[in-house]
């Protein structure tokens, strides 16, 4: 029988399907020593956010897939992988609904100050009511940085608030999918200087670490409200830092980090006119049975002889 090694926990179901077919090894840790003695005779891993390293793939002879459970791969060495012949799936679908409904709840949270609301309220301050002006989010313009699947869902929820819709995604084939109510912008600085609001919704490769920092914050509207639930080295954080912390723009908020779990003393902690959250935007219930029965359902198909319905290296199979 096949081994699978399951680098942390995931729904049960997910558990269950992967247990019809084949042998379960549950790592103990993520560290890269322990990944690579469990994973010597797999054949295959199922990973949530441990790093597969090239070092884990050199040492792993009998590893045939890798499967991601979640939309993002940059957690995996994808060239080491392809040189060895290894398919990399993953479930691109499973948490588009539960991200791009947690940027609304930080989008609007953000625009009627929420968060202070709760904390001078509890503290007994109701007197201060009056002491900050909430936004409207009719009419004003959304501008979203990756016209992908999650990007698109956002689109799509975000419209009923009565606003404008621009994106920009140099990497979309072609406009023909984009529905009439988004207007997709060639260059980005529109998105930068037009926006009301800016949300990212970018992989992280070569071409997207720091694609945001100082010069892109002083093209936006003073008023703007930045988001970021894509990954955290999209962002120079301290060009964040210092947009907030000199009002640049409005307020922003992050549910990602350039290093995770952040520090302590991570600058932008000490801002009040920023939202966070610990990189959970797709850790809904919902999403997390997508996940793991999708991310399972990859390795499945992959050793029945059946195509994967989600190829990350499709260059592996052809």
């Amino acid at each position: 029988m096949k081994k699978i090694l399951l680098t942390e926990s995931i729904n049960t179901k997910g558990v269950e399907l992967l247990e019809k077919y084949f042998s379960i090894i549950k790592a103990s840790n993520t560290d890269e020593k322990t990944l690579i003695k469990l994973s010597g005779d797999c054949n295959g891993i199922l990973v949530r956010t441990a790093k597969i390293t090239s070092k884990i793939i050199e040492n792993s002879p009998e590893l045939k897939i890798i499967s991601r459970h979640g939309s993002g791969y940059d957690n995996v060495d994808i060239e080491s992988a392809t040189k060895r012949g290894i398919l990399v799936v993953n479930a691109p679908l499973a948490n588009i609904d539960s991200v791009a409904e947690h940027v609304i709840c930080m989008l609007l949270a953000s625009a009627k100050n929420l968060i202070q609301m709760d904390h001078i309220t509890r503290e007994g301050n109701y007197h201060l009511r009056n002491s900050f002006l909430n936004i409207e989010i009719k009419n004003k313009t959304i501008g979203i940085i990756g016209f992908g699947k999650i990007g698109a869902s956002l689109a799509e929820k975000i419209k009923s608030f009565g606003v404008k819709i621009n994106a920009y995604d140099p990497y979309l084939k072609s406009y023909n999918s984009v529905p009439s109510y988004v207007t997709m912008k060639s260059n980005i600085d529109d998105i930068f200087r037009e926006s009301d609001i800016i949300t990212i919704h970018v992989p992280l490769n070569n071409n997207t670490r720091n694609m945001i920092g100082k010069s892109e914050f002083l093209k936006m509207k003073t008023s703007c409200i930045f988001i970021n639930a894509s990954r955290g080295e999209v962002v120079d954080e301290l060009a964040l830092y210092d947009a907030l912390k000199m009002n640049r723009i409005k307020a922003a908020a992050a549910d990602v980090f350039a290093k995770e779990p952040p520090d302590k003393n991570n600058p932008l902690f000490s801002l009040k006119n920023i939202i966070i959250s610990p990189h959970n935007a797709a850790l809904t219930e919902e999403s997390m049975i997508n996940m793991a029965v999708d991310s399972a359902q990859g390795i499945v198909d992959f050793f029945k002889g059946n195509r994967p319905k989600y190829v990350v290296n499709p260059e592996v199979i052809f």
